[in-house]
């Protein structure tokens, strides 16, 4: 009878021992598959360069921008704009993300532009 007990905790023990490994087994083969995917969802190692758009017209920065696979923001005196007419009357003054060389593409670029005098 304590020959029978002591077998049958001995099997339990057995099996939930490989139970156990074959559960660290999967958490580490998902773990890898994880991060191997976090790499491609993050384009990890993939930079572009930021142009410089300083002085440029309004359409050229845009169409400079577009190429690259930028977003973009406009501001005219710190207000947020969506509808810009007459595109070539606008310079650009600043932008940003600028002192930083390299950006992740589709990242969005903010830029501020001011109304040339005519």
């Amino acid at each position: 009878m304590i020959k029978k007990i002591i077998k049958n905790i001995k099997n339990i023990i057995l099996l939930l021992g490989i139970n156990i490994l074959i559960l660290v087994f999967i958490i580490y083969v998902l773990s890898i598959l994880f991060f191997k995917s976090l790499d491609n969802y993050t384009n990890h190692n993939v930079y572009i360069k930021i142009p410089n758009l300083l002085e440029l017209t309004f359409d050229d920065a845009i169409k400079k921008l577009k190429n690259m696979g930028l977003r973009y923001h406009i501001y005219e005196n710190d207000i947020y704009k969506t509808n810009i007419t007459n595109t070539n009357d606008y310079i650009i003054v600043d932008f940003f993300p600028k002192n930083v060389e390299y950006i992740k593409p589709d990242r969005i670029i903010y830029i501020y532009i001011k109304k040339i005098k005519k």
